[in-house]
């Protein structure tokens, strides 16, 4: 060890340069220099729990155990989650919940490491299905990849965080961009739905966007709200069919995704200005002619 330090304080001294130091275990024979060589491996381990730059002796850890499995508890799906929400705040601190939890157990880096990879790897195919160019997402990934091997726990989710906000940000910009179409897709996914339970919630998971965000861009781009939208297609589909068919209106309602029928005539009166019933009377022959609400 005093070797080492003697090492550590040249490199520093003449060179400016920290290093690690790690030194097997010690053999007495050259032959059993393969055991040194090992036993390298726990030294390792070690290093990945370190903050700082760090001598380690094989002989001072060798009783240190360190969990080659580990079950994060569904971690990383809610990790996930919250990026393709874009819940920023929520993301980093299950980040560093992760971190915290990697640390405690004290899991062998390869654990750890396929952890990370997960994340990052679920971001880049999230940001992908979004129709997205991630060819900078991907450069930054690379440089990611480079250090990975070469630092510790602390410093690789500080690097995950990192990755993680330029991803969000990068998204946001994108969808800055594709505002317009945005609320293009989106009332063609209620034209597709209407019949199902639409949730402005639902609808922006399905669109990996942030229900407030989509909320407002729809307001922004038509001068309604997206629940009024939703609404307006919904009573139009229900006005063509009790022009067209023989279904009781409590069916009516159910086909056009309203689960109280009562709730469904309140809403058919207030757009529509008359009651099913009443709309079925005078208008059995004559729907074709009418407009569209939207």
């Amino acid at each position: 060890k005093h070797l080492a330090l003697s090492v550590n304080e040249f490199l520093w001294i003449c060179k400016s340069l920290q290093v690690d130091i790690l030194i097997g275990k010690k053999v007495s024979e050259f032959k059993n220099l393969h055991e040194s060589v090992q036993s390298i491996a726990l030294c390792r381990n070690r290093l990945f729990y370190q903050k700082r730059r760090s001598i380690i002796l094989y002989d001072d850890i060798k009783n240190d155990k360190f969990a080659n499995l580990y079950d994060d508890e569904g971690a990383v799906i809610k990790i996930i989650t919250a990026f393709r929400k874009n819940e920023t705040d929520k993301f980093i601190a299950l980040v560093e919940q992760l971190i915290e939890s990697l640390v405690d157990i004290q899991v062998v880096p390869e654990v750890a490491l396929l952890h990370f990879d997960s994340i990052m790897a679920s971001v880049m195919q999230i940001l992908s299905e979004r129709n997205e160019d991630i060819s900078h997402v991907l450069e930054y990934y690379a440089v990611y990849k480079k250090v990975q091997n070469k630092t510790n726990i602390f410093e690789l989710g500080r690097l995950l965080v990192e990755f993680c906000n330029y991803c969000i940000d990068f998204s946001f910009t994108s969808l800055r961009n594709d505002s317009v179409d945005i609320v293009t897709k989106t009332e063609r996914y209620v034209n597709e739905n209407y019949s199902e339970q639409l949730r402005i919630a639902d609808i922006a998971e399905h669109f990996f966007v942030n229900p407030a965000y989509l909320g407002q861009q729809y307001a922004k781009k038509r001068g309604c709200s997206l629940n009024h939208y939703i609404n307006m297609v919904r009573i139009d589909k229900a006005k063509e069919l009790l022009a067209n068919t023989n279904h009781k209106i409590y069916e009516i309602a159910h086909e056009v995704g309203y689960d109280d029928s009562n709730y469904f005539s309140s809403k058919f009166v207030e757009y529509a200005g008359q009651t099913p019933s009443e709309f079925r009377t005078m208008r059995q022959d004559s729907y074709k002619a009418l407009p569209r609400l939207y």
